[in-house]
């Protein structure tokens, strides 16, 4: 009687597919060792030998020159002051063009009526140098106060 052999191969096929292991996040029970050609430096941790001295900020910092209510005051006076140069101007170009517009009403010729426009002409020029110079006196205000 004859008895059939096992099959050599079909055994060892079996050993040799063997599920994956899977991923493990722990600590590796040897270390791993890769060489390369980088040395990496320890990560020992050097302190000084000289203390700093450890001095107390105060609570309260004291304002900036610029930030104090005596400089604060001086600012809104200056501001003020050139409003209020403005504003007079205003008032006086109105004036004078109004006299001038009632001169020009009223002239009895051609050459009062020319002497009157150009009275106009000269109160226009007077306030565009009024607003001239507050524009660069607020701008200065301003810039002062770091707004522009």
């Amino acid at each position: 009687m004859r008895v059939a052999l096992p099959l050599p191969y079909a055994t060892s096929i079996m050993d040799i597919i063997k599920p994956l292991p899977t991923p493990s996040f722990d600590v590796p029970k040897r270390p791993v060792v890769r060489p390369s050609g980088v040395v990496v430096p320890r990560g020992d941790i050097v302190l000084s030998r000289r203390q700093r001295p450890i001095v107390p900020r105060p609570r309260v910092t004291i304002a900036g020159p610029g930030l104090r209510p005596d400089a604060t005051a001086v600012r809104i006076e200056a501001a003020r002051s050139a409003l209020q140069t403005l504003a007079d101007a205003r008032d006086g170009f109105v004036a004078r063009a109004a006299a001038a517009r009632e001169r020009v009403r009223t002239a009895p010729d051609e050459r009062v009526r020319v002497e009157a426009m150009a009275e106009t002409y000269r109160a226009e020029a007077a306030l565009d140098d009024v607003l001239r110079r507050t524009l660069s006196e607020v701008t200065a205000l301003m810039e002062e106060r770091g707004l522009r």
